[in-house]
């Protein structure tokens, strides 16, 4: 199974976060995406302008494992498998046989806890903010509250059992732990004002928050500071919060090797193309050898022309090769790895796509998506990239005791290059109100990027499709619908 979300990761980049799920019944499971970008024209975006370098360097991409399924209250069990796993990995600090090795997995216990309970609290408070009714959202909201103190008090009183050298890696999950909640629990405050609930049932929320608070300061974590004079101290927090959420997340991430895909082929058919090319200057030349001593001006004339026909004719062949190889192999081959050991492939390429060469179902929904009123002025560059993923279900099962459903592809599709070429952000322009006068008004110029995606497993016959559109100025991205 194939699933997508997408947001705006900054303002000039969109990222995608594609999670690639196998089947529990295949040893392997293999997911194709076909995706087309429909780029304005007068962004100058073309073959001779934007080469495929220059799209692979503007996409950025991590592959990371998904994180185990769990529900908070489910943390909150002394008996649920993350927290077994974890008080497991304590144990064992220095009384197995090799002490690096315990030490090891303490530590990934740690971050895989943190990045289990992070994903969990997400979970929940996402499905807070969409409750409409204010008696609903209290009572949910209310046993969410009883959930998390449980979980947070289950983990911090694990404090206890660690040996003094070992508190350091436990202090770092447990200082990222404390920051995300305090995040989700200012999204939640904030969701209540907007439903108006009562200021006795904010009250609770608040009490949580500073609950949260009381306990950072009593262990020593900063906390950010509402007054101007701490600006310096905020931004050093928020830099030092980013790194420990990688250092959280690292447990996820899984190694990569990219190199060209095809490459020994494509060496082998270039020889082929260079041993052709030389019989054909040789077939050229062999005639005439035997006239050498007496016309050596004509036969040097010959040389350069065999030459000539060799160099056209071997250029002639490498560009026929190389455009047969495109059809069948992709521009780069990205090997995952997991613990040194490879646990599948993602395959990815990028081409324009020539005039009347795009898919009708393809067409079809560019043309409903549009907000073009003739469809004469769909004058459009098109991109096509292509990725083709294999994940190797049998290497992802008990891992670590837990049995990973699949990898996150997380890419970001950076905008910079596309949008340099864009006119001012803000255009000025007149209009007549009601008593009619003349005003000048600044609105934003924006310019329109529609991404068609097409997702299909293997052994399935009928593909998903989405479509995206991206609203964008040249000062940043406005929106993504």
């Amino acid at each position: 199974m194939i699933d997508v979300k997408t947001k705006i990761h900054d303002k000039l980049s969109v990222e995608f976060k594609v999670g690639f799920e196998g089947s529990l019944f295949q040893e392997q499971s293999e997911f194709a995406i076909n995706t087309w970008i429909f780029l304005p024209s007068s962004l100058d975006v073309s073959p001779a302008t934007y080469s495929k370098q220059d799209f692979h360097r503007d996409v950025k991409s991590n592959i990371r494992l998904i994180t185990p399924d769990y529900a908070l209250r489910q943390l909150a069990d002394s008996q649920s498998k993350p927290y077994s796993n974890l008080c497991d990995a304590v144990e064992a600090l220095g009384t197995t046989a090799s002490e690096t090795m315990s030490e090891q997995e303490y530590r990934f216990q740690l971050k895989l806890y943190a990045a289990i309970y992070k994903s969990a609290l997400r979970d929940e408070v996402e499905h807070l903010k969409v409750i409409e009714d204010p008696s609903l959202f209290e009572f949910q909201t209310l046993r969410f509250l009883e959930d998390l103190k449980q979980s947070t008090d289950l983990f911090r009183s694990l404090r206890r059992s660690i040996a003094e050298p070992f508190v350091a890696p436990y202090s770092y999950a447990d200082e990222f732990m404390s920051h995300i909640t305090e995040v989700r629990m200012h999204a939640i405050l904030k969701r209540s004002s907007a439903l108006g609930v009562g200021e006795g049932f904010q009250s609770t929320v608040l009490s949580s928050i500073e609950r949260e608070q009381q306990y950072k300061r009593r262990v020593g974590y900063a906390t950010l500071s509402p007054e101007p004079q701490a600006l310096s101290a905020n931004a050093a927090l928020v830099a030092r919060h980013s790194l420990l959420k990688k250092h959280v997340e690292s447990a996820l991430y899984l190694k990569v090797d990219t190199q060209r895909d095809g490459k020994a082929v494509e060496q082998f058919w270039f020889g082929i193309a260079a041993g052709m090319a030389m019989i054909i200057s040789t077939l050229i030349a062999l005639p005439f050898q035997h006239y050498w001593a007496q016309y050596p001006t004509l036969i040097f004339i010959i040389l350069v022309v065999a030459y000539m026909f060799k160099d056209r004719t071997k250029e002639y062949m490498r560009g026929l090769f190389s455009n047969q190889l495109k059809n069948r192999y992709f521009d780069q081959r990205t090997d995952i790895k997991l613990k040194d050991q490879n646990i599948g492939w993602i395959k990815e390429s990028v081409d324009f796509v020539p005039d009347g060469k795009l898919p009708a179902d393809v067409l079809s929904l560019r043309q409903r998506s549009s907000i073009e009123m003739d469809e004469g002025q769909l004058r459009e560059q098109i991109l096509f990239y292509r990725k083709r993923v294999l994940v190797d279900n049998t290497l992802l099962r008990n891992r670590w005791s837990y049995d990973f459903e699949g990898i996150h592809d997380i890419m970001r599709f950076h905008l910079r290059t596309i949008t340099q070429k864009m006119d001012d952000p803000i255009t000025s322009v007149s209009t007549l109100d009601t008593k009619g006068c003349l005003h000048n008004i600044a609105v934003p110029r924006t310019y329109t990027l529609y991404m068609v995606m097409q997702f299909l497993e293997k052994g399935s016959n009928t593909p998903e499709y989405k479509v995206f559109r991206i609203v964008c100025t040249r000062d940043g991205i406005v929106e993504i619908v």
